[in-house]
């Protein structure tokens, strides 16, 4: 007690009326040392931005907040800082984000807050107040999981996430403007603090904050209240009826599949007598596979062998069959056939166009057969001359297909490869080949109007 008293002493010498400023001051850590400077006599400025979401609060300097200069700005604000900077004897610099979930969902707002800003407040007391003491609050999370314990300050820095690489920087930027100009800097590598003013809604400062709300509610530390570690007779009893119902439900699901395997067996041995009973039974003309068409031209056949056979005759059930069988071909001709009772109307009728111009058509075909000449000749000059007439062309040549007609006709206009040519989105395949057989590429587009 005597050590602790003669410590307090000393304490309340050095920081009685020295001028300090607490960066961060609104928050856990800072407000917690906002109230211990306060009672050693010290004249504190807060400097915090007020960031939501980080514990960082006014009420956390309830009780003492007439003893306290607050000033509600960024400590990246030159403007702000240089006038505080240039009239304090320390810094306690505790201004950072700790959060490492947000640090990895926004790593650049993370890096300005614990680099860049800080790296900006350093640049303001090398220039403003050179003199004055640096203490920055760290963290022992830029080591990484442990490597062996207890961690000191020789173990390797691994960072395991953007949080603590940018704290990590922060951190150096403060050892190298000491070494570099001269600032008297102090790092402080802090590890799961807690203590009053802490933010415990969840684990953004800490999880010993959850850890502890959790606890205080009843729950254990995942928030799940935990069974007794003895269990009475009572429990155990219910236990032992809960595990005998399981096997009981186990064995009747099994009993049941096993039912329904063996109803499955006894049906498809069933089947399969039946079928090689009826096989047996069921004489060769009932399961003959010749088709409809066959069995037509058998009976016309027999007509013709028999033609006093009454069973073939006009009236016999044969003919009946061979007459309907007829004008189902008939109705096929004319381009309307029934099926299953509705009637069939062709997409296109080609037959009754073709009616008209037949004579035309099978005179033409036969000149064309008569002579010969398959490819070319005088049938396709004379429709090459007639169709340019028609189209007041002056030449006309004829070609295999509209894939060739396209490709050709994009030739003579000395459109090849390194163009474009535009045609509709729904266009038939052909289209498409005729523009790449003239080494174009295709630009689909879709008309609006």
């Amino acid at each position: 007690m005597t050590t602790l008293v003669q410590d307090l002493a000393q304490l309340a010498a050095r920081y009685a009326g020295k001028r300090v400023i607490v960066t961060g001051g609104l928050g856990f850590v800072g407000s917690n040392l906002v109230h211990v400077l306060v009672g050693l006599g010290s004249d504190v400025t807060v400097v915090d931005s007020l960031v939501p979401d980080t514990g960082a609060s006014r009420e956390n300097l309830a009780g003492v907040e007439h003893a306290v200069h607050v000033c509600i700005a960024d400590i990246g604000d030159d403007a702000s800082l240089s006038p505080l900077v240039a009239e304090c004897d320390i810094v306690f610099n505790l201004a950072a984000r700790t959060s490492h979930l947000e640090s990895v969902r926004d790593p650049l707002a993370d890096l300005h807050a614990n680099a860049g800003a800080q790296l900006s407040l350093l640049e303001v007391c090398r220039r403003e107040n050179p003199a004055g003491r640096i203490l920055y609050g760290s963290t022992r999370q830029i080591y990484g999981r442990p490597q062996y314990l207890p961690v000191d300050e020789r173990h390797p820095v691994v960072p395991l996430d953007p949080n603590a690489v940018s704290k990590y920087a922060g951190e150096r930027y403060h050892m190298l403007y000491g070494q570099i100009h001269g600032l008297p800097v102090c790092a402080l590598r802090m590890t799961n603090t807690y203590g009053p003013r802490m933010r415990v809604i969840d684990a953004r400062q800490n999880f010993v904050g959850l850890w502890l709300r959790l606890v205080d509610e009843g729950g254990g530390a995942c928030g799940v209240r935990r069974r007794p570690a003895a269990p009475g007779p009572d429990l155990r009893r219910r236990r032992r009826r809960r595990a005998a119902a399981r096997r009981r439900a186990q064995a009747r699901r099994r009993q049941d599949l096993q039912r329904r395997r063996r109803r499955r067996q006894a049906a498809g041995a069933r089947t399969v007598a039946d079928r090689r009973a009826g096989a047996r039974l069921l004489p060769a003309r009932a399961v003959s596979k010749r088709a409809p068409r066959d069995r037509h031209r058998r009976v016309r056949r027999r007509l013709d062998e028999h033609p006093h056979d009454a069973r073939l005759g006009p009236a016999g059930p044969a003919a009946r069959g061979t007459r309907e069988l007829d004008e189902v071909s008939a109705r096929a001709r004319a381009g309307i056939a029934r099926v299953d009772g509705m009637t069939e109307v062709p997409f296109l009728d080609l037959a009754r166009r073709i009616e008209a111009h037949r004579a035309k058509l099978e005179h033409a075909i036969g000149g064309v057969l008569d002579s010969g000449r398959f490819v070319a000749g005088a049938a396709v000059d004379g429709f090459e001359k007639a169709f340019a007439a028609y189209c007041g062309a002056a030449h006309a040549a004829g070609v295999g297909s509209g894939t060739d007609a396209l490709t050709l006709a994009l030739r003579a206009f000395e459109i090849g490869p390194g163009d474009e040519v535009i045609t509709v989105a729904n266009t038939c395949v052909p289209t498409v080949t005729g523009i790449l057989g003239a080494g174009a590429a295709p630009v689909w587009s879709m008309p609006t109007r």
